[in-house]
């Protein structure tokens, strides 16, 4: 449920109210390619506040504390308690009316979760004009249709299957999209390098963090890369194991990880694309991107040797990693890096990788466990790395785990996930703007965006806001939040300039003053 707004905020912004309409308001059970089912409801009588940038559903006068959404909750109108429901652009899907009656499809947060719900108003013909016109607002332009790309082998292969539901959704709001079904190995890759794109308005991935980095690569192959990446926005579904970048997405938009169908529907419907970062990585033999990052050591191991449980799901890991605690190996060699410049928003310039590091990068050389140059908070549903990462903070995050025993180790497995306490100094992570990993050994395990990588060195910098994602808008809480952190710097800024004034002004005066002291010394000497 978004954050309720006080009763003198609804005054301020309140367009018009329409008292005592009948409403029914009926959860989507299912969603088909060209139907929803649709749970069973009362009509209720109910108070429609239309505000700028939302609508507000409410069986009372004006906005209470606390929070609401009973009635949708029980399906059948609820017992008489406090139902309020808000319907805002980040959250609407599409709206009809037939003389009298207004239905609206969205999928707004109720109690913390989305809901994907129909509601239908009844009422006076000029008052259902009014709210029909309100809604109009949400409505996005005309846009070209989705280029999407679908691994149906992916994680526990249920890929097609989720899709199915978030396609229903998509095409409820009115856009279309073509599907490509992957067969193979780089599929996606090898066809969006030569696609004519002018036909799409973005590409989606159903599938994990591997098809991900196959249409980032293989954009980047594309002659008119510079162009296409400022805006030709990427869009994710979850249809992979562990889904880290979906996850990382997910977390920074305040969403439940339960409704990440519902939410990537959102994403893509809403038609918003906001900046995000990727890697620019080398080997001594090929050059590529990452959104996700650079794993060396034992995750890779763990990711790459349970793919015979990937029946497991995520989970398929952590079994992996158990195991390889009860037996450890440890990997040898070097991590340089260069630390986090204060200048974020411009890429620096990696060093030549047959050479040694410059002077200036910090460098490391032992036997490590892991070692990660990681991208994203999440690393798949259940373990956060990083608390306060972003997809645009121009950041690499390098992760090391160094040389631990067996209590350490499982005291490390345990902490998996508790990033606050990076797990009792066993843990270090720094903020980075470029990084080197050099193994001794060439068959180390290693891995870019979960994907098998073979070398004896591999590098990255960070490209800050170099690509658009496809998102929903803002929720009105965090518009909210932004404006009150704007006027909050407004209002320092202004402090600060006021602060400014007086100081030059006194130092002005005090000039002025020890001017005329100095003057009236000189008369008095004169005089002597």
């Amino acid at each position: 449920m978004l954050k309720r707004m006080e009763n003198s905020d609804i005054t301020e912004q309140l367009e018009c109210q329409v008292r005592n309409m009948l409403v029914r308001i009926q959860r989507v059970e299912k969603v088909g390619e060209e139907d929803v089912v649709l749970a069973q409801a009362k009509w209720r009588t109910l108070d429609i506040l239309v505000l700028p940038h939302s609508i507000i559903f409410s069986d009372r006068d004006g906005v209470d504390e606390g929070e609401g959404g009973e009635g949708v909750e029980g399906g059948d109108g609820g017992d008489g308690g406090r139902e309020e429901v808000y319907i805002s652009g980040e959250s609407y899907i599409q709206h009809g009316r037939v003389d009298n009656l207004l239905w609206i499809q969205a999928i707004p947060k109720i109690n913390t979760r989305r809901v994907y719900i129909q509601v239908s108003v009844e009422g006076e013909r000029t008052d259902i004009e009014n709210i029909h016109n309100a809604l109009s607002r949400f409505r996005k332009p005309g846009r070209k249709p989705l280029l999407v790309f679908i691994n149906p082998f992916s994680g526990t292969r249920r890929g097609l299957e989720k899709w199915k539901t978030v396609a229903g959704i998509v095409s409820g709001s009115g856009l279309e999209y073509k599907e490509i079904i992957t067969e193979k190995r780089n599929h996606a890759r090898d066809l969006i390098q030569n696609m004519d794109l002018d036909l799409y308005s973005g590409v989606v991935t159903v599938s994990g963090d591997g098809l991900i980095h196959e249409v980032l690569n293989g954009l980047s192959m594309r002659e008119d890369w510079e162009e296409r990446r400022r805006k030709f926005p990427i869009g994710f579904v979850p249809g992979g194991s562990g889904n880290a970048i979906h996850c990382s997405l997910l977390y920074q938009q305040d969403e439940d990880f339960r409704d990440e169908l519902l939410v990537s529907s959102l994403n893509l419907s809403r038609g918003v694309s906001k900046p995000g970062d990727y890697l620019e990585c080398e080997t001594e033999e090929k050059s590529f991107l990452s959104m996700f990052g650079v794993a060396w050591g034992l995750v890779p191991d763990c990711d790459l040797g349970s793919e015979v449980i990937r029946w497991a799901g995520f989970l398929r890991v952590y079994i992996w990693l158990l195991f390889r605690i009860l037996n450890p190996t440890f990997y040898r060699g070097y991590v340089h890096y260069l630390p986090l410049q204060p200048d974020t928003e411009k890429p620096y310039p990696l060093p030549d990788i047959h050479q040694p590091v410059p002077k200036h990068w910090t460098s490391i050389q032992g036997d490590f466990l892991t070692v990660y140059a990681l991208r994203q908070s999440w690393v798949d549903y259940s373990t956060q790395i990083l608390d306060d990462a972003r997809l645009d903070d121009g950041i690499i995050h390098l992760v090391i785990v160094r040389v631990l025993s067996r209590v350490e180790m499982l005291n490390w497995f345990l902490g998996l996930g508790n990033h606050k306490d990076t797990n009792h100094g066993l843990t270090t992570i720094i903020p980075v703007s470029a990084f080197r990993f050099e193994m001794e050994n060439i068959n180390d395990p290693l891995t870019v965006d979960a994907e098998r990588l073979t070398c004896k060195k591999v590098q990255g910098r960070i490209i800050p806001s170099g690509l658009r994602l496809l998102v929903k808008e803002d929720t009105q809480e965090n518009q909210v939040n932004q404006e009150n952190q704007e006027n909050k710097e407004n209002k320092e800024n202004k402090e600060n300039k006021e602060k400014k004034e007086d100081k030059e002004n006194k130092n002005t005066q005090e000039n002025q003053e020890n001017k005329n002291t100095q003057e009236n010394q000189e008369n008095i000497d004169n005089l002597r």
